[in-house]
């Protein structure tokens, strides 16, 4: 698929930025998390 292609879509965009969106979330949560654990363990 071509990127460009699909930058050019409305929907395609706005699924591409909840996707990242929850992405990004995640990646938060998980350090938030492991840095709260390591804290608490050290």
């Amino acid at each position: 698929m071509d990127i460009h292609f699909l930058l050019q879509l409305p929907v395609a965009n706005l699924l591409w930025l909840d996707y990242m969106t929850k992405v990004l979330q995640n990646v938060l949560l998980i350090n938030c998390s492991e840095l709260t654990y390591s804290q608490l363990t050290w």
